[in-house]
């Protein structure tokens, strides 16, 4: 099967670009899939030859990121050689496991949506070395607008504004990295304003056949744990909602990202407003958004991220419990 990594900064379309790509019936969209990587981060031998199936079944039950996908370990056992595979051959096996459970029997290509992927882009190509990898960019004004109201982003504009340059940073790096035969990268604003255009062109990078059902996207059911986060993916796409920002933010908050990102926003093709004389966030300011920083990322945030996790993971919990033994 052939992998396509969509990555970029957090709310910046990499679900809605992914929902696009996935939507024919030779292609899957998986749901965000962080452990792959992290799996290799803590496990680093696993890279090297083959793994025992079962071993690796182990790890992948323990993350709390795989349980939110809500499969039944036992089925995927099932499915999995018991002899020794390589760890691709475990991921793709888990994968097609996924794709027969959405009704999708034999997809030849699948899409990952995780916004982290370019950060973990060497290990991702280690592991799958023709890996296609899309790099999806959006104002930092409009991602900033969209952090303020997840349970677990930034809750000011010089938190997010950070947020938003630390993201690029690991996702430009990526790109001088792999160069532009395995990145590609696109604006979430282009896809709105000509979206046929833009997938046609991404389609060829990728080397998939591109379908006018991209357009709709629709058949992707986000997961529980990001429902709420994910309720315009397969809607019809809006060109104005890359703009909705100048009415989500007040004057001051855009001032003050533009601040500390707008020599950035300018670099990268977005009109700014105040920039380059935009003024910074006064004393009396910043130690007010610190103090609310603080209180929303140590106690508030904390606490609902807490309970969206045990509400999508109850089901899930015994069968971990059972699978973790299998490492011990």
């Amino acid at each position: 099967m052939k992998q396509i990594y969509i990555g970029g900064c957090e709310r910046s379309g990499t679900t809605m670009l992914g929902a696009m790509l996935g939507e024919p019936v030779d292609g899957v969209t998986i749901p965000e899939s962080e452990f792959v990587s992290q799996i290799a981060y803590n496990h680093p031998g696993i890279m090297h030859g083959a793994i025992n199936t079962e071993t690796a079944l182990a790890f992948f039950v323990e993350n709390k990121r795989f349980r939110v996908w809500g499969l039944n370990p036992a089925g995927f056992e099932k499915r999995l050689d018991k002899s020794a595979a390589q760890y691709s051959e475990v991921v793709e096996a888990l994968v097609l496991f996924f794709s027969e459970r959405i009704g999708k029997q034999k997809p030849i290509y699948w899409v990952d949506h995780t916004p982290a992927n370019l950060k973990n882009a060497s290990t991702l190509f280690k592991i799958f070395p023709d890996a296609r990898m899309i790099h999806i960019i959006r104002d930092g004004r409009a991602v900033a607008a969209s952090l303020l109201r997840v349970d677990w982003g930034p809750k000011t504009i010089p938190a997010a504004a950070c947020f938003w340059l630390k993201a690029l940073a690991h996702c430009f790096s990526a790109e001088i990295f792999l160069g532009s035969s395995k990145v590609k990268r696109v604006k979430y604003e282009d896809i709105l304003k000509e979206p046929e255009v833009q997938l046609r062109d991404l389609c060829k990078f990728c080397g998939i056949q591109f379908h006018h059902s991209m357009l709709e996207g629709s058949r992707l059911n986000p997961a529980f744990l990001t429902l709420d986060q994910h309720r315009l993916v397969g809607k019809t796409l809006n060109l104005e909602r890359s703009n909705a920002w100048k009415q989500e933010l007040t004057q001051r908050q855009i001032e003050i990202f533009e601040s500390i990102a707008g020599n950035v926003l300018d670099q990268i093709g977005y009109e700014t407003i105040y920039w380059p004389h935009a003024a910074p966030h006064r004393s009396f300011e910043r130690y007010r958004l610190e103090a609310k920083e603080f209180i929303y990322r140590e106690v508030i945030n904390r606490w609902k991220k807490y309970i969206r996790f045990r509400r999508a993971l109850s089901v899930n919990i015994e069968i971990a419990r059972k699978y973790k033994e299998i490492i011990r």
